[in-house]
């Protein structure tokens, strides 16, 4: 099972490499529009599914995000995710409660240096719901995806040119995943410490 959800994401990964971009080795763009506001797409592929159109209609509802998480999982979600708009928003949502959502850290790490200022903060929100589900006794699932999570949380945090409640947000998740890997935190920035 977890062999063929990290199948489905690395598919998932390239294609929409191959679809979208055009420098080799280079991330895929960010989803459109991960603004709190955006709206659904006019060609959405996922927002008529069952489970979709009742995330999408409560967005705030926790268990209509687990129930839309369950039936669709990570790779799913991140199919979402990358259609952006509110559809990407409800999977940013939906992510942490995904029994494999470990699967779209390394996705979401390109996703948050490659957004502009306002939509940083979904992102960032989704790594950190990830990083507090419980930690389980079997191997993790992602560890690169992880560890690129981090790396890209302690750039964004060390970036003058964002907001400071930006900035403090990616010290603030970087130091939760340093606190359950072995990552070193000593590089983070300070500056917000209190």
């Amino acid at each position: 099972m977890r062999a063929t959800v990290a199948l489905a994401v690395a598919l998932l990964t390239v294609v929409a490499g191959c679809k979208q971009d055009p420098k080799p080795g280079a991330a895929p763009p960010p989803p459109a529009n991960l603004t709190p506001d955006a709206a659904v797409a006019a060609d959405s592929g996922v927002a008529e599914r069952a489970a979709w159109k009742d995330a999408l209609a409560e967005p705030d509802d926790a268990l209509l995000l687990a129930r839309l998480a369950e039936a669709e999982g990570a790779a799913g979600l991140l199919v979402g995710l990358e259609e952006g708009g509110a559809v990407g928003n409800v999977a940013l949502l939906a992510l942490p409660y995904a029994d494999d959502a470990e699967h779209a850290m390394g996705r979401l790490a390109e996703i948050l240096e490659a957004s502009p200022p306002e939509s940083m903060a979904l992102v960032i929100d989704a790594m950190e719901g990830i990083t507090l589900r419980p930690l389980t006794q079997t191997e993790p699932a992602d560890p690169l995806g992880v560890h690129r999570a981090f790396d890209a949380l302690a750039r964004t945090s060390s970036r003058k040119d964002l907001p400071a409640h930006v900035r403090a947000r990616a010290v603030s998740v970087a130091r939760l995943l340093a606190s359950r890997r072995p990552f070193d935190a000593r590089a983070l920035p300070t500056e917000f410490d209190r």
